[in-house]
Protein backbone atom coordinates (compact mmCIF):
# COMPACT_ATOMS: atom_id res chain seq x y z
CA UNK A 1 0.00 0.00 0.00
CA UNK A 2 1.23 3.64 -0.58
CA UNK A 3 0.05 6.82 1.13
CA UNK A 4 -2.72 7.04 -0.88
CA UNK A 5 -4.09 4.14 -1.20
CA UNK A 6 -3.97 4.18 3.01
CA UNK A 7 -5.91 7.30 2.62
CA UNK A 8 -8.38 5.74 0.62
CA UNK A 9 -8.76 3.04 3.21
CA UNK A 10 -9.22 5.10 6.03
CA UNK A 11 -11.34 7.64 4.43
CA UNK A 12 -13.76 4.73 3.29
CA UNK A 13 -13.49 3.25 7.07
CA UNK A 14 -14.85 7.10 7.96
CA UNK A 15 -17.47 7.14 5.80
CA UNK A 16 -15.92 10.13 3.73
CA UNK A 17 -14.90 10.83 0.08
CA UNK A 18 -11.52 9.00 -0.87
CA UNK A 19 -9.30 11.07 -2.20
CA UNK A 20 -7.44 10.63 -5.52
CA UNK A 21 -4.43 12.76 -4.44
CA UNK A 22 -3.27 13.20 -0.70
CA UNK A 23 -1.55 16.30 -2.62
CA UNK A 24 -4.34 18.86 -2.35
CA UNK A 25 -5.74 21.42 -0.01
CA UNK A 26 -8.26 19.62 1.32
CA UNK A 27 -8.82 19.92 4.90
CA UNK A 28 -10.09 16.07 4.92
CA UNK A 29 -6.95 14.42 3.06
CA UNK A 30 -4.84 16.55 5.04
CA UNK A 31 -6.15 14.81 8.44
CA UNK A 32 -6.31 11.68 7.01
CA UNK A 33 -2.33 12.18 5.79
CA UNK A 34 -1.36 13.61 9.57
CA UNK A 35 -3.52 10.98 11.23
CA UNK A 36 -1.76 7.96 9.08
CA UNK A 37 1.83 9.71 9.95
CA UNK A 38 0.47 9.52 13.70
CA UNK A 39 0.72 5.93 13.17
CA UNK A 40 2.76 5.24 11.78
CA UNK A 41 4.77 7.32 14.52
CA UNK A 42 3.20 5.06 17.25
CA UNK A 43 3.63 2.26 15.32
CA UNK A 44 7.52 3.06 15.51
CA UNK A 45 7.35 4.28 18.98
CA UNK A 46 6.08 0.87 20.44
CA UNK A 47 8.22 -1.59 18.83
CA UNK A 48 11.58 -2.46 17.85
CA UNK A 49 10.80 -3.63 14.43
CA UNK A 50 13.24 -5.20 12.68
CA UNK A 51 13.14 -3.52 9.46
CA UNK A 52 14.10 -0.18 11.35
CA UNK A 53 17.28 -2.15 12.76
CA UNK A 54 20.45 -0.64 11.91
CA UNK A 55 24.11 -1.43 12.86
CA UNK A 56 27.33 1.14 13.25
CA UNK A 57 30.45 1.31 14.07
CA UNK A 58 31.83 3.98 16.29
CA UNK A 59 35.69 4.23 15.80
CA UNK A 60 37.46 5.47 18.95
CA UNK A 61 39.47 8.20 19.32
CA UNK A 62 41.63 7.86 21.65
CA UNK A 63 39.46 11.02 23.66
CA UNK A 64 37.52 11.34 26.24
CA UNK A 65 34.51 13.10 24.15
CA UNK A 66 30.57 11.80 22.92
CA UNK A 67 30.51 10.41 19.88
CA UNK A 68 27.49 12.04 17.64
CA UNK A 69 24.91 9.40 16.31
CA UNK A 70 23.33 9.39 13.61
CA UNK A 71 20.75 11.98 12.67
CA UNK A 72 17.84 8.90 12.41
CA UNK A 73 18.69 7.70 15.69
CA UNK A 74 15.47 6.68 17.75
CA UNK A 75 17.00 4.48 20.89
CA UNK A 76 19.07 1.79 21.24
CA UNK A 77 17.33 -1.48 20.79
CA UNK A 78 16.34 -4.05 23.48
CA UNK A 79 19.12 -6.27 24.55
CA UNK A 80 22.58 -6.15 23.96
CA UNK A 81 22.61 -3.03 21.67
CA UNK A 82 26.41 -1.59 22.44
CA UNK A 83 29.07 -3.84 22.42
CA UNK A 84 32.87 -3.64 22.18
CA UNK A 85 33.79 -7.68 20.32
CA UNK A 86 31.27 -9.87 22.02
CA UNK A 87 31.19 -8.19 25.21
CA UNK A 88 28.43 -6.25 26.51
CA UNK A 89 28.81 -2.46 27.32
CA UNK A 90 25.85 -1.24 30.19
CA UNK A 91 24.21 1.65 30.51
CA UNK A 92 21.78 3.11 33.40
CA UNK A 93 24.29 5.19 35.31
CA UNK A 94 23.00 8.74 36.65
CA UNK A 95 24.59 11.85 35.66
CA UNK A 96 26.19 11.96 39.14
CA UNK A 97 27.38 8.84 39.09
CA UNK A 98 28.90 8.88 35.27
CA UNK A 99 30.55 13.18 36.72
CA UNK A 100 31.81 11.06 39.28
CA UNK A 101 33.90 9.04 36.94
CA UNK A 102 37.60 9.54 36.68
CA UNK A 103 37.86 9.09 32.88
CA UNK A 104 40.55 6.82 31.57
CA UNK A 105 41.55 4.90 28.02
CA UNK A 106 40.34 1.44 27.60
CA UNK A 107 37.69 -1.09 26.59
CA UNK A 108 34.72 0.56 27.50
CA UNK A 109 32.16 -0.80 30.24
CA UNK A 110 29.44 1.32 30.20
CA UNK A 111 27.95 4.05 28.34
CA UNK A 112 26.09 6.83 28.67
CA UNK A 113 23.60 9.02 26.40
CA UNK A 114 22.67 12.36 26.50
CA UNK A 115 20.19 13.92 23.64
CA UNK A 116 22.04 12.38 20.00
CA UNK A 117 25.45 11.62 21.57
CA UNK A 118 26.86 8.46 23.42
CA UNK A 119 30.06 8.58 25.61
CA UNK A 120 32.17 5.54 27.28
CA UNK A 121 34.29 4.79 30.53
CA UNK A 122 36.64 4.04 29.71
CA UNK A 123 36.92 5.80 26.95
CA UNK A 124 38.05 3.46 23.41
CA UNK A 125 41.66 3.91 22.19
CA UNK A 126 41.91 4.90 18.36
CA UNK A 127 42.02 1.23 17.06
CA UNK A 128 39.19 -0.09 19.25
CA UNK A 129 35.53 -0.06 17.47
CA UNK A 130 31.98 -0.15 19.50
CA UNK A 131 29.29 -1.58 17.91
CA UNK A 132 25.93 -0.19 18.59
CA UNK A 133 22.61 -1.30 17.20
CA UNK A 134 19.44 1.37 17.62
CA UNK A 135 15.59 1.92 15.99
CA UNK A 136 15.91 4.33 13.14
CA UNK A 137 13.18 7.28 12.65
CA UNK A 138 13.04 6.53 9.12
CA UNK A 139 10.21 4.21 8.79
CA UNK A 140 9.10 5.67 5.31
CA UNK A 141 11.15 4.39 2.20
CA UNK A 142 13.46 7.42 1.04
CA UNK A 143 14.91 7.60 4.56
CA UNK A 144 11.97 9.63 5.59
CA UNK A 145 10.26 10.21 9.24
CA UNK A 146 6.88 10.54 7.72
CA UNK A 147 4.64 9.89 4.69
CA UNK A 148 3.95 13.29 2.18
CA UNK A 149 3.75 12.10 -1.35
CA UNK A 150 1.13 9.49 -3.14
CA UNK A 151 3.72 6.73 -3.53
CA UNK A 152 5.71 6.84 -0.51
CA UNK A 153 5.68 4.06 1.13
CA UNK A 154 6.67 2.41 4.29
CA UNK A 155 9.11 0.32 6.15
CA UNK A 156 5.91 -1.31 8.12
CA UNK A 157 3.10 -3.13 7.67
CA UNK A 158 0.95 -0.65 6.37
CA UNK A 159 -1.83 -2.06 6.94
CA UNK A 160 -1.54 -1.85 10.90
CA UNK A 161 -0.52 1.79 9.73
CA UNK A 162 -4.44 2.52 8.11
CA UNK A 163 -5.92 0.69 10.94
CA UNK A 164 -4.30 2.97 13.59
CA UNK A 165 -5.41 5.92 11.28
CA UNK A 166 -8.88 4.68 11.39
CA UNK A 167 -9.50 4.55 14.63
CA UNK A 168 -7.91 8.47 14.81
CA UNK A 169 -10.27 9.58 11.89
CA UNK A 170 -13.21 8.30 13.70
CA UNK A 171 -12.63 10.04 17.02
CA UNK A 172 -11.79 12.99 15.17
CA UNK A 173 -15.55 12.79 13.93
CA UNK A 174 -16.97 12.29 17.15
CA UNK A 175 -18.07 8.88 16.02
CA UNK A 176 -17.33 5.59 17.56
CA UNK A 177 -13.97 4.27 17.53
CA UNK A 178 -13.19 1.47 20.16
CA UNK A 179 -13.62 -1.07 18.50
CA UNK A 180 -11.45 -0.16 15.71
CA UNK A 181 -9.00 1.01 18.26
CA UNK A 182 -9.11 -2.64 19.81
CA UNK A 183 -8.38 -4.01 16.53
CA UNK A 184 -5.62 -1.86 15.93
CA UNK A 185 -3.91 -2.88 19.06
CA UNK A 186 -4.85 -6.56 18.05
CA UNK A 187 -2.99 -6.14 14.76
CA UNK A 188 -0.11 -4.51 16.31
CA UNK A 189 0.78 -7.03 18.72
CA UNK A 190 0.16 -9.88 16.70
CA UNK A 191 2.66 -8.19 14.13
CA UNK A 192 5.02 -7.04 16.40
CA UNK A 193 5.26 -10.87 17.68
CA UNK A 194 5.64 -12.21 14.71
CA UNK A 195 8.62 -9.76 13.65
CA UNK A 196 10.39 -10.62 16.73
CA UNK A 197 9.32 -14.51 16.31
CA UNK A 198 12.46 -16.53 16.97
CA UNK A 199 13.56 -19.38 14.37
CA UNK A 200 11.94 -22.79 15.68
CA UNK A 201 13.67 -25.91 15.18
Amino acid sequence: MTLLTIAQTVAINASIEPPDSVQTADDDTAKLVQFINEAGQECTRRVDWSNLRKGINVPGTGFDAPYDLPSDYMRLVRGMSVAVGMIAVRGGLSADEWFSIEQQMGTPRYYRMSGKTISFYPYPAEAMTVRLQYISSWWVFGDKAEMSANGDRARIDENMIAKGAIWRFRRHIGADYQDQLAEFEAVLADRAAADSAERLP
